[in-house]
């Protein structure tokens, strides 16, 4: 919200000054132009106002995004499915997803929707081979994200025995 309106703020100041930097009544006496045509220096000062603009923007823009990507990565570890999903996958690797289906007793649509939150979280990498997808902790982890794997095997979750259905050939997927 305050972004938003600090955005509307910034774009209102900014036409407003480059409305009266462009006015007749433009200053040539100003330090910062050294042309003695009036109009490339006007036209120099607009786009270093311009470019101050977009420079502050793309801040906060990619602090907003910062922002975005830790909420999703601990949204993602917000749900006890989940966490076991991760313990289960750093103890045995990459999986099929009817290996997870089978060893963690759940439905193939349940099972996807944690497995997209986790990946979206920036935990999981999906390989995909024929119809087939193996999920795997990402690599390399950033900081955060590997301290709370290691906090996750700090638990001592009790967690099922793996079930390799796609190695037998039972995998339905």
């Amino acid at each position: 919200f305050c972004a938003y309106w600090l955005k509307k703020a910034s774009a209102i100041w900014l036409l407003a000054l480059l409305w009266t930097q462009t006015n007749n009544t433009f200053n040539m006496e100003c330090p910062y132009l050294c042309f003695a045509d009036s109009t490339i220096s006007k036209f120099i000062l607009i786009n270093q106002y311009i470019l101050i603009y977009y420079y502050c923007f793309a801040t906060i823009r990619s602090m907003e995004v910062i922002m975005e990507i830790f909420l999703e990565t601990i949204s993602a570890l917000n749900d006890e499915t989940r966490i076991k999903i991760l313990a289960f996958l750093d103890q045995h690797g990459p999986l099929c997803v009817c290996d997870l289906q089978s060893s963690l007793g759940m439905i193939q649509s349940r099972l996807s929707r944690h497995l997209k939150i986790l990946k979206d979280g920036g935990f999981l990498r999906v390989d995909r081979c024929g119809t087939w997808a193996y999920y795997s902790i990402r690599t390399p982890l950033d900081r955060f994200r590997s301290e709370a794997l290691a906090e996750i095997r700090c638990l001592g979750i009790t967690l099922p025995p793996l079930q390799k259905l796609s190695e037998t050939g039972d995998c339905k997927l």
